[in-house]
Order: C-alpha cells, then structure tokens, then sequence
C-alpha cells in the first residue's frame, strides 16, 4: 500500500510509481487527480490496481458506492464548510488578510488548502475528482454547504433516499476505512469522543456564486484539457503565494486565475503534460509551465 498524501502537482511521480508497481493507492493529493485523474484511472486500469481516495468527501462517497452500486447512483452531494467567510458581508470581502483566511472554522489543514476552502477552489478540485474517481458526469455532482462538517457528502440514490456518512472533523476515519478496506475497521473501542447526533443542528446551503466566484468554472471544466486544469491549479497557487505576501488582495485570488486562464488559453501553450515511461518527465514540463504562468499572472498584475 502506498499512501500519497502531498499538496501539489508532484504527487503525480508518487501515484504512477504505485500502480506501476501494483500497489494499493490511496491518495489525498488533489492536483494529480485535477490534472491526470483520467490518465491515472487509465493506468490504474491496466495494472489492475486499487485506487481509494482519502480525502473525507470522496473516501464517504467511495464507501456508500461500495456498499449500493455505482449503477444505483443519481447524484453525488459534496458537502463544503463554507470556508471562514460563510457568514461575512461581501463589501468587507476586499479587507481579508492571509492570516484571517487560515482561520478554518473546522479543520486544521496546511496553506494551500485552508486558501481553497476559503475560495472554494478545493471543491472545484474535488468536483472534478468525482467525475473522475466514480466517472459520473459533472452534471450529477453538486456542492452542499454544510457549515457544521459533520455528514461528510452524500449521495442520492435512484430510489429518493439520500445517504452520507457521519463522523468527527478527524482524518482518522477515512484514512482507517482506506487502508483496512474491504474490511470495516474496529475503531469504536479505540476513540473516547465517538460524536453521536444529538442534540445537534444541521444545516444545508446553497453556495452563493457571488461569494464564491471559482464556482463559475463548473460549466466548463469538463471540457478542459490537462494542460487547461495545469493552467487553472498553478495560476491558483501562484495566487495564494503573492496573497501570503500581501501583494494582492484576497478577491484577487480568482479573479487573476481567472484571467490568466483565459489569456493562456487563447494562446495555447504548447507543453507535453503526457504520462510517458518516465514520468518524471511531467515535472520538467511543469516546471516549464509553471515558469510561464508566473509570468503571464505577474503581468496581468502590473497591467491592472
């Protein structure tokens, strides 16, 4: 069993090098599967190997479909937080600082991810890793807002009922569920603070587009290519750096994502993003594209 549990584009190297190798994968690395989720199910495929997602809303989703069938499934619900900034007014959106950003109301995380949630951009990622984990059209997964983190997405099934799985904000759950699978792991007698449901409300939103922008690329994403999602998730975490040192604003973060995406996208940049025998080759071009993006996004910068 390998587990790949980084941030960012290199957990491609890691993931390849486990099926190749007919090893069990589980991963929580976002970017690889945003990026070549096709391409990883694909070799995944020929090496007959097991890919069991970690991250809470996929590792619920993965649990449920194990247990119904894939072929009973209507709609993939993903729960969000909502990030820090459910409940702010959108005219103070322009006086967030990084440090009020990293303030996640459920879960401690590291600085590319708490930024995510906070944009939404981590559930465009992980949208887009459903459609690829459990090859359902994007069209049948929508995003819940669930302040509370407690029912970790849901699916509805073809029947009209509607399952998710319940459990603390604690990543032990799906990270336990993922390496004992198939089997149920024991884990009752192991945690003192099981959280039982009551006295406890629920609530389930909507997301406001208006709050949260990145969402507007959900009727486009299914289309895009590998380089397109390369483009989007560095433009993003370029972003998040120059927010950290205070030279955009927050509402900057997607907006210049945006921008950059759109722009690059027009001149098509010519980068081989192709999982070849060596698929160390990937990093190369990245870093390549990496360079490029940078300095397009630090133009569209001094050009506002």
């Amino acid at each position: 069993t390998v587990i790949v549990a980084v941030d960012g584009y290199f957990g491609v190297i890691p993931s390849i090098e486990a099926i190749r190798n007919n090893k069990k994968l589980l991963t929580a690395n976002k970017e690889s599967i945003f990026i070549w989720g096709h391409d990883i199910i694909k070799e995944a495929k020929k090496y007959n190997t097991t890919i069991i997602p970690l991250d809470s809303e996929h590792n619920t989703i993965f649990n449920i479909i194990s247990r119904v069938g894939r072929e009973n499934i209507e709609k993939i619900l993903i729960t969000a937080s909502g990030g820090p900034f459910l409940r702010k007014e959108l005219k103070e959106f322009e006086t967030i600082s990084f440090d009020m950003a990293m303030e996640h109301p459920n879960w401690k995380m590291g600085k590319i991810v708490t930024i995510n949630s906070a944009t939404m951009f981590n559930k465009l990622l992980e949208i887009f890793e459903a459609h690829v984990f459990f090859e359902i059209p994007i069209n049948r997964i929508k995003i819940v807002i669930h302040p509370q983190s407690k029912i970790h997405s849901m699916v509805l099934l073809r029947d009209g009922t509607t399952w998710g799985i319940w459990y603390k904000s604690d990543m032990l759950f799906p990270i336990a569920s993922a390496m004992f699978y198939p089997e149920v792991p024991d884990l009752v007698n192991k945690i003192q603070d099981i959280e039982l449901p009551c006295n406890v409300s629920i609530d389930f939103l909507e997301p406001e587009e208006e709050r949260y922008p990145i969402l507007k690329l959900l009727d486009i994403i299914e289309s895009t290519t590998k380089l397109e999602r390369a483009i989007i998730n560095t433009a993003n975490e370029i972003t998040i750096e120059l927010f950290e040192k205070n030279k955009i604003k927050f509402t900057d973060i997607t907006d210049i994502t945006f921008k950059t995406f759109e722009n690059l996208r027009e001149k098509k940049v010519d980068i081989n993003l192709e999982i070849t025998e060596n698929p160390k080759e990937i990093i190369q071009n990245m870093n390549k594209l990496k360079s490029i993006v940078r300095n397009h996004l630090l133009k569209i910068i001094d050009n506002a």
